[in-house]
């Protein structure tokens, strides 16, 4: 059974391509900002490991990652926007995990994303319109948030998407009808 905090030696695997520690309940502290010298890393996943803090912004130079896992651990604060760096992210799953904040603006920038799961968190505000322009989202899971305001009608153009999950919110309105067009 791994315990401890993860080393900030970790940064030195410059040539790491996978980082699995899921479900290593036995670590405790941070993630260390000398992640980010992981350029070669393709999947981190951090899941269900007992890490605390703040998520480093040095997360946004991962550069190669396709999958960012840190669901299920108490973390502070808010998503990074550097997070928004991650050209070839594919899955990013930041679920219960008790951020707070707002969902970056700047989200759309993501365009390979399929994959995002955000929910059981804090996160406030409405659902960024910056959303509506990623043209390769297939699952939207923001429930059991507090976000407010309605929901967009621009949801009807992610013509991919197959999952989504906004219920536990502060919505009001209307389901726009154009969601119904989807395929």
């Amino acid at each position: 059974k791994l315990k401890g905090t993860l080393p900030s030696e970790l940064g030195m695997l410059e040539k790491l391509n996978v980082l699995k520690l899921d479900k290593c309940s036995s670590l405790t502290g941070h993630i260390p900002s000398e992640i980010g010298n992981l350029k070669s890393l393709k999947i981190l996943d951090l899941s269900s490991s007992g890490l605390t803090g703040s998520l480093p912004s040095e997360l946004g130079q991962l550069s190669e990652l396709t999958t960012l896992n840190l669901s299920l651990n108490s973390f502070s604060g808010s998503i990074p926007s550097t997070i928004t760096q991650l050209k070839s992210l594919q899955q990013l799953v930041l679920s219960r995990c008790t951020l707070s904040g707002r969902i970056p603006e700047n989200i759309k920038s993501l365009q390979q994303l399929e994959n995002l799961e955000l929910y059981g968190n804090r996160l406030t505000g409405s659902l960024p319109s910056s959303l509506m322009g990623m043209d390769s989202l297939k699952r939207l899971d923001v429930f059991a948030n507090k976000l407010t305001s309605t929901l967009p009608a621009e949801l009807g153009t992610l013509k991919k998407l197959q999952i989504i999950h906004v219920k536990e919110n502060l919505f009001s309105g209307t389901i726009p009808a154009v969601i119904g067009a989807l395929p």
